[in-house]
């Protein structure tokens, strides 16, 4: 072998292991960047109560300004979630809608908050307790929808989400 077919060797087994380390690398940061599974998303919700419940009023790039409802009139607040599933299953929908419009109708106002993109969101397919979660994203935000955000504790000075669940999307 001659001292050129060795450097096209060599150069085309770099190309062949940087080819590979590079999807490699590529599909790693494909999942922390937005595109999570379903199943990642859910468990990466929290378990505790979303800090912010309400109606979308404004969105302009990623900062979302929501009118937020005032969690004293829901009468779940203090339920775990298999309570508040019962609870809300025992309700007919007329019942069920009722009492998520009186929700969202008792305001404290308006909070803006950030949401960073490939932070792990989820939708609800349908209305209702039993509705399927699927994988959400900023697209899927409207205004007058209505969204569940748990705020980022590591952020003091602004409203950073964590996690977004949005309600029914059509």
């Amino acid at each position: 072998m001659n001292k050129t077919t060795i450097i096209i060797t060599g150069t085309l087994l770099l190309a062949i292991v940087g080819y590979f380390i590079g999807n490699s690398l590529k599909s790693d940061t494909a999942s922390n960047s937005g595109d999570i599974s379903i199943e990642n998303a859910v468990l990466a919700q929290p378990e505790r109560k979303a800090e912010i419940y309400g109606k979308i009023k404004a969105i302009v790039g990623n900062e979302v300004t929501i009118t937020k409802s005032d969690p004293s009139v829901d009468p779940t607040i203090n339920m775990t979630s298999i309570e508040k599933r019962a609870y809300m299953q025992k309700l007919d929908e007329a019942e069920r809608i009722k009492l998520k419009e009186e929700i969202l109708n008792a305001t404290l106002g308006d909070v803006k908050v950030l949401i960073n993109i490939g932070i792990p969101m989820v939708k609800k397919t349908s209305q209702g307790p039993d509705a399927e979660t699927v994988d959400g994203s900023l697209a899927d935000l409207k205004i007058g929808g209505v969204v569940s955000v748990w705020l980022d504790n590591n952020v003091a000075d602004k409203n950073v989400a964590e996690f977004v669940k949005i309600a029914f999307v059509k």
